[in-house]
C-alpha cells in the first residue's frame, strides 16, 4: 500500500518558483461526463437519489457541457491564464465542440479517467492499467499531447494507481489534498510526484455542502492570501478546481472573475499548468541533489 513519505514542511528544503514567485496558481476546470445509467454495484452510487436513471442530477451535470463550460471558457480567456483541464476522456467523442474549444486554447490535458461514473475502486492491477493506457491513447489521439498528469475519476485511487502511473511514465498526480507544495512518493519501482490539489477550496465541495458563491469567493481569496504570505519562506501552490456544472451557473460565474482579479492584483504570482509546476519542482530536486 502506498503511503505518504514526505516529512513535514519544516524539515524540507524551500521551494523557489520561476521569477521568484511566492505562489504558483494552478487553475483546473474539471470537464466531466456522467452516464445516465452507470454500471451497477460499484463501490459507491454516482447519484445520491435512487432509483437509476436519476434525471435531475444528470440534467444538472449535463448543463455544464451544454452551457456552463462556455462561461468558464469566456472568463479564463478574459484573464489569459494557463489552464490544466481535468478531462473525462469520454467528453471528446460525445461533445466534439468542447474538444475543439479546448484544443484551440491549447490547454494541458490531465486525464480524469474515462467517465466520472466509472471508478477505479475494485479494479485489478491489470484492469486499472488497461484503463489508464486507454486514457493515454485518448489524450494523444484527440489532442496530440503526451499525457503527463492523471487524476482518477471521482478521486478513486487504488493501492495500485500510483505504481501503475510511475511504470507508465506519468509525471504527476494530484496529492489528495495533503500538502501546500509538491511532494514525491517513492514506490517499489520508481516514484511519482504529487502536485497540490485542494478538496477544501473546491467548488464541487462548497456547492455540494450548500455554501454559495460568496462563501466560495471569500474562502478562495483567504486561502490565496495566506499561501502568498507563506510563500515568502518557500513557494506554495494555490490550486483552484472548478466544475462546469457548478461554477458555470449564471449566478456563480461572476465569483470566478472576482477571484482571478484578486490573484492578478498581486505581484510575484506564477500562473502555471500542472506540468510546469512539476517541471519546476523536478528542477529544484536536481539542484538539491
Amino acid at each position: 500500500m502506498v503511503e505518504f513519505a514526505s516529512p513535514p514542511m519544516i524539515e524540507r528544503p524551500a521551494v523557489r518558483w520561476p521569477g521568484g514567485a511566492r505562489v504558483a496558481v494552478w487553475l483546473i476546470p474539471n470537464i466531466e461526463y456522467y452516464e445516465l445509467s452507470p454500471i451497477p454495484n460499484q463501490a459507491t452510487d454516482p447519484y445520491p437519489r435512487n432509483p437509476i436513471p436519476e434525471f435531475l442530477e444528470y440534467g444538472n451535470i449535463d448543463y455544464g457541457s451544454r452551457v456552463g463550460v462556455y462561461r468558464l471558457f469566456d472568463v479564463l480567456d478574459k484573464f489569459e491564464v494557463p489552464v490544466t483541464c481535468s478531462l473525462n476522456m469520454g467528453v471528446p467523442d460525445r461533445f466534439p465542440e468542447i474538444k475543439e474549444a479546448i484544443a484551440a486554447r491549447d490547454w494541458e490535458i490531465m486525464s480524469h479517467g474515462l467517465y466520472n461514473t466509472r471508478y477505479h475502486w475494485g479494479l485489478s492491477y491489470n484492469e486499472e492499467r488497461e484503463v489508464i493506457l486507454e486514457t493515454i491513447a485518448s489524450v494523444k489521439r484527440h489532442f496530440g499531447q503526451q499525457m503527463r498528469g492523471f487524476f482518477p475519476p471521482y478521486g478513486s485511487w487504488t493501492e495500485n494507481t500510483d505504481q501503475i502511473l510511475a511504470e507508465l511514465g506519468i509525471t504527476y498526480t494530484p496529492d489528495h489534498g495533503a500538502d501546500d507544495r509538491p511532494t514525491r512518493t517513492p514506490l517499489d519501482h520508481g516514484s511519482l510526484l504529487r502536485v497540490p490539489y485542494s478538496f477544501d477550496i473546491n467548488d464541487g465541495i462548497h456547492f455540494r455542502r450548500h455554501h454559495e458563491v460568496d462563501w466560495f469567493v471569500r474562502s478562495t481569496i483567504d486561502m490565496f492570501d495566506r499561501l502568498y504570505e507563506d510563500g515568502d519562506a518557500s513557494g506554495t501552490v494555490m490550486s483552484v478546481p472548478l466544475h462546469a456544472f457548478y461554477m458555470g451557473q449564471p449566478h456563480r460565474i461572476g465569483g470566478l472573475e472576482e477571484i482571478l482579479a484578486h490573484f492578478r492584483s498581486r505581484t510575484d504570482v506564477w500562473f502555471a499548468t500542472g506540468s510546469e509546476i512539476a517541471d519546476a519542482y523536478i528542477e529544484r530536486e536536481s539542484t538539491d541533489a
